[in-house]
């Protein structure tokens, strides 16, 4: 019995947390425009792909934000990345060999505090 709820117990965290992060400095590689929320707001994928490394950068660290907090900054999400929960955003090129119109970022949420835990791009850079 003691096995059979191990093995439930890990089957659950690793489930909880099988979401990927990317580290701050790969971003770098879409560019290293200063964040501005109006520009943000206002811009294409490739612009806000630019802008996502200093975004970053002026937020660390990361997980000090929340969902909303993310959304009043980014304004609403336009994309999608595996839960509701998670602002996605189609940021920089299109990468080569996928059917996606640009890079998605995605910020993992936490669902039980609402903060963020990190974020992902996809395709990784």
């Amino acid at each position: 019995m003691k096995k059979i709820l191990a093995v439930l117990a890990s089957s659950l965290l690793a489930l909880g947390c099988n979401s990927k992060t990317t580290d701050i400095e790969a971003v770098k590689k879409l560019g290293a425009r200063e964040f501005s929320n109006a520009q943000w707001l206002e811009s294409g994928a490739v612009e806000r792909g630019e802008m996502l490394y200093s975004y970053l950068k002026q937020r660390e660290p990361i997980s000090s934000l929340t969902k909303a907090q993310i959304e009043e900054e980014l304004g609403p999400a336009t994309g999608y990345y595996e839960y509701d929960e998670f602002p996605a955003y189609y940021i920089g090129p299109k990468p080569d060999g996928v059917e996606q119109p640009a890079y998605l970022v995605a910020f993992i949420i936490d669902h039980q505090t609402g903060q963020v835990k990190g974020f992902h791009v996809e395709p990784s850079l």
